[in-house]
């Protein structure tokens, strides 16, 4: 029988993911094809994923509920414009490794899939608790 996990023990879970994901786009940044396009992307994507990873370490020392929220939010933002640079390298193919620029893009939406549910969640319980 499998142990259910803590709080604890999935908010670490995450910061794993996003450390791994962080890992994964630089092996990717290393396999863009060298044009101007793939340059900007790439830089773009670097400061996105590592600002989404480094804001969550701030998320998990929040000072309140509402700069929680402000934090985990600023993660999602982050991750979002990742996803968008994910979506342009794929689609015009700028890396030279097609089946991890497509793992790249499906671990961004489900990290994007779930900030969007913590930011969500977070604002409902805000709102029943003021």
């Amino acid at each position: 029988m499998e142990k259910t996990k803590t709080n604890s023990e999935r908010i670490y879970d995450l910061a794993d993911r996003l450390i791994k994901f962080n890992l994964m786009i630089g092996s990717l940044c290393d396999l863009l094809i060298h044009t101007k396009e793939a340059s900007n992307l790439k830089t773009q994507l670097q400061c996105s994923v590592s600002s989404a990873a480094l804001n969550y370490g701030e998320v998990l020392v929040a000072e309140s509920r509402a700069d929680f929220i402000h934090k985990i939010s600023i993660c999602l933002k982050e991750l979002m414009e990742s996803r968008m640079a994910l979506s342009i390298i794929e689609g015009r193919n700028l890396c030279k490794d097609r089946i991890l620029a497509k793992a790249c893009n499906g671990e961004c939406s489900e990290l994007v899939a779930i900030f969007i549910i913590s930011v969500n969640t977070a604002k409902k319980n805000s709102s029943k608790n003021s």
